[in-house]
């Protein structure tokens, strides 16, 4: 896989901050949008020695904490950073059991010839404490969340009160104990004018190919709502490039699992001739095991060591899925045996909880029965939390009808998942009597559109409302607030019939620029 600057495909989304934050219904989030990603450094508005950059899956966290690097690398006269002597960048998913963050950067930043001990690491630190900024990226799959460290109290402010520190998580898993001066930043996604920008960046210098690929994706709704997450947009994008017409999708599901055949198409998969089996089709088999029980372990595990990789799939699976850029390595320090060691993760984690969903299938549908070994059903449920893990239910759901049918049911039984059975329900293409008795269950007591929802879960549940309303299905109650879309009132009072609904309270909406 060749590698590019992130200069060159960083496209910047909708931007707000969090100017006020709601505690109830009646009194929600205000957000008010940045003009620039350079206003979350400089602007008056988010001023603060602690920043927290939280977006949802896919919006591009990770991409913005590289440009932010690369402008400081290049000494970008536009960056706020230009003036600053010291900047560390650390991913915690790589710090597993590293407590001082002297020993982070020593094992993660100076190169493993450079004669400098921690102790001397502490020294400079101090001396050039008011020009020093931390970049922690990835909180969410930090492995020491719960532990006592000095990330944690770093964060919290009780560690390096005058440099300046950032931190990206996704929306749902922030950091307790939070300093009240604390300014918390959201990321919104895509509209028209970023995706154009991202084609005419990235792609090729070519209006034509914007227009075509914009006018696909009016033709499609569903596939132009789902580009609003960056991470899809990009692929369709790339997906468009080369292919003249962009396929008609309905789920996540369908398109994903056109973007990972689209991927096996370049690894030139071919059938065996005796059995009509695809080549890799165990190796792949394995790689869900693995990406299934790295997620929903207590300590998620996101990275694996080269060696017990290869084992498990076989060097030519290996290799090829690191040609295609599906598994990314990286070396990294082990505390615990005082080494470094060579790993490999699958590239985003919505890839890996794209993996993970075909062996939750399988349990679903097989494992659960096996006679050798039965696996309790409840158990493993249980064991993904739908806050953090909401896309290997949606996958699982658009793979397999009957699973669907009981993640569904699992997902209405509990109160954090209720609301996710609304994106889970979606997935499914056939519209069962099943189905509709579900949207029915749902609809038939309080309907929350949240502040904190993910833009997604928001659209997506207001396509609920549109199905029951369709059906003529009473509604007892709906309540938006602060919902964060880019279509227009007039469209959501025309899809939700009040005829059929007691009372629709609107608290409050925002518009994330087009």
């Amino acid at each position: 896989m060749s590698k590019c600057s992130v200069n060159i495909i960083f496209v910047e989304g909708g931007i707000y901050y969090l100017a006020q934050e709601g505690d109830s219904m009646q009194k929600p989030d205000v957000l008010e949008p940045l003009e620039s990603y350079n206003d979350i450094l400089s602007s008056p508005k988010t001023k603060s020695m602690r920043k927290i950059i939280e977006a949802d899956p896919g919006f591009g966290k990770s991409t913005l904490a590289s440009q932010l690097v690369y402008d400081w690398c290049t000494e970008d006269p536009e960056s706020p950073l230009r003036d600053v002597e010291i900047l560390i960048f650390l991913q915690l998913r790589q710090l597993e059991g590293v407590k001082s963050i002297y020993t982070a950067i020593k094992h993660a930043i100076v190169p493993e010839d450079e004669d400098m001990d921690e102790s001397c690491i502490k020294e400079i630190l101090k001396a050039y404490k008011k020009s020093v900024v931390m970049l922690f990226d990835s909180y969410d799959e930090y492995p020491d969340k719960k532990t006592k460290t000095h990330i944690s109290s770093i964060i919290e402010m009780k560690m390096f009160l005058d440099s300046l520190v950032i931190i990206l998580t996704r929306t749902l898993i922030l950091p307790p104990n939070l300093h009240p001066e604390t300014k918390r930043i959201r990321l919104t996604g895509f509209g028209v004018a970023e995706r154009r920008n991202y084609v005419l960046k990235a792609l090729a210098d070519d209006d034509e190919l914007a227009d075509r690929i914009e006018i696909q994706l009016q033709r499609n709704p569903f596939l132009r709502d789902l580009c609003q997450v960056p991470l899809f947009s990009t692929m369709v994008a790339h997906i468009a490039h080369e292919w003249p017409e962009i396929e008609i999708f309905s789920t996540v599901t369908r398109f994903f699992t056109y973007v990972i055949a689209c991927v096996h198409n370049h690894m030139k998969i071919k059938k065996d001739a005796s059995t009509g089996v695809p080549a890799f089709e165990t190796e792949l088999a394995k790689l869900y095991r693995i990406a299934f029980d790295g997620l929903t372990q207590k300590n998620q595990q996101l990275a694996w060591e080269n060696t017990y990789l290869v084992s498990e799939l076989g060097q030519e699976f290996y290799d090829n899925y690191i040609k295609l850029g599906m598994l990314a390595q990286e070396v990294v320090f082990d505390i615990s045996q005082c080494r470094y060691k060579t790993v490999a993760r699958i590239w985003h984690k919505i890839i890996c909880e794209f993996y993970a969903s075909h062996h939750l299938v399988w349990i679903l549908s097989e494992g659960a029965s096996s006679a050798a070994s039965p696996i309790n059903v409840k158990e493993t449920l249980n064991s993904i939390n739908p806050l953090d893990l909401q896309y290997v239910y949606r996958f699982a759901c658009g793979l397999h009808k009957s699973a669907a049918d009981i993640i569904v049911k699992h997902l209405q039984e509990t109160k954090e998942g209720r609301q996710f059975a609304i994106l889970c329900m979606l997935e499914q293409e056939e519209k069962s009597d099943q189905f509709m008795q579900s949207v029915k269950d749902l609809v038939s007591s309080y309907i929350p559109i949240r502040k904190n929802d993910a833009i997604l879960l928001q659209r997506s549940t207001i396509q609920v409302l549109e199905v029951a309303s369709a059906k003529q299905v009473i509604f007892n109650l709906c309540t938006i607030d602060t919902l964060i879309t880019s279509e227009p009132i007039l469209k959501l009072k025309k899809l939700i019939h009040l005829g059929f609904i007691y009372s629709i309270f609107v608290t409050q909406l925002c518009y994330p620029h087009c």
